[in-house]
């Protein structure tokens, strides 16, 4: 009996022995190897990278209704100062600004830059969230971009795309314009809202989408849009650099365009230094101008203050002679439409 005790004895040992190795197996591999926490209220909380810039920048875009159409504008300021297109508020006799949380304010126009097609308007209110600007100097080809504005009337709808050029030359019949180009679609109604870096920073104002192409849309740097609402708010008018012709597009039976002065601004350059009505512009600084946004892009890089070569055919008792005259260039008054006068 006492044999069979000891034997019992034994294997309850061997029994407890073999139970704490299996069970210290799983709790040193459970130590080693843990299973991965997951917390699942933080993952459905951290926002995508495009909701958290629509979520800081939302607040900065408005929708802007006038009696005529819809568009888009940035908060420049806590002023109440709202940059938008030219083209947005263009001839219209009022207009309202409503913003993300549901106010609607009345606002004032400023002053308008038609060439670049910028336009700064006003309004009174409290609690102005102002956009964070970005320096588009820095602008890369490929980097991501999002569109924010009023497409198609519906209120901060959003579009996602990349830089796909820069400094891109677009010709609207009465102006060059040099623009960010981008295949984020900017549509009708996102005219005047905000293109954003992946900081939520602006980098342009949407200006618009060509009709032949879904990808290939515009914005004017906010650089340059800066430089135009600095203007409007410190002086109420945009600093403008003239000759005084008002000119009409031609083109020979060839296909070839010319320019042809209709009138003449008085007291401008253009009376000044003889140039007349009905003159044939052909060249600037002997560089031919087609076109009265070719002709507006030299005299605009000449400056103010600076002395240039027009080259004109003037009609004679025999025809047509050429010649060369020279303007000394002087900034446009104020008060002068700037799309009427070159």
């Amino acid at each position: 009996m006492k044999k069979n005790s000891f034997l019992a004895t034994v294997s309850n040992k061997k029994t407890v022995k073999i139970l704490l190795f299996v069970i210290s197996t799983f709790f040193f591999q459970g130590c080693l190897d843990p299973e991965p926490y997951h917390d699942d209220k933080q993952e459905q909380e951290s926002p995508d990278p495009v909701a958290a810039v629509v979520q800081k920048v939302g607040p900065s875009v408005v929708n802007i209704e006038t009696n005529i159409t819809k568009g888009s504008g940035v908060i420049l300021n806590k002023d109440g100062y709202i940059i938008t297109n030219d083209h947005v508020i263009r001839g219209v006799n009022s207009v309202e600004v409503h913003l993300l949380d549901k106010r609607t304010l009345k606002a004032t126009i400023v002053a308008t830059d038609p060439r670049r097609d910028v336009a700064v308007i006003k309004v009174e209110g409290d609690n102005l969230q102002a956009a964070e600007l970005a320096d588009s100097k820095n602008l890369n080809v490929g980097d991501d971009v999002i569109a924010i504005g009023n497409a198609q009337g519906v209120e901060n709808s959003v579009t996602k795309g990349i830089i796909s050029n820069l400094n891109v030359d677009v010709d609207t019949g009465i102006n060059i314009r040099r623009c960010i180009q981008t295949d984020a679609p900017i549509n009708h109604g996102n005219s005047g809202g905000a293109l954003v870096n992946m900081k939520g920073k602006v980098v342009g104002i949407n200006d618009m989408g060509r009709s032949d192409s879904e990808s290939m849309n515009y914005a004017i740097p906010i650089n340059d849009v800066k430089d135009v609402a600095d203007q409007i708010i410190e002086k109420g008018y945009v600093s403008m650099v003239y000759v005084g012709v008002n000119l009409v597009n031609e083109k020979t039976n060839d296909g070839e365009g010319f320019l042809i002065i209709k009138d003449i601004m008085p007291n401008s350059p253009a009376a000044k230094f003889d140039l007349k009505a009905g003159d044939i512009i052909i060249k600037v600084n002997d560089v031919r101008v087609p076109t009265v946004s070719k002709f507006r892009e030299q005299i605009k890089n000449s400056g103010i203050g600076s002395t240039v070569s027009i080259g004109i055919a003037r009609k004679g008792n025999t025809g047509y002679v050429s010649g060369i005259i020279q303007v000394t260039l002087d900034e446009l008054p104020k008060g002068y439409y700037s799309i009427d006068w070159s």
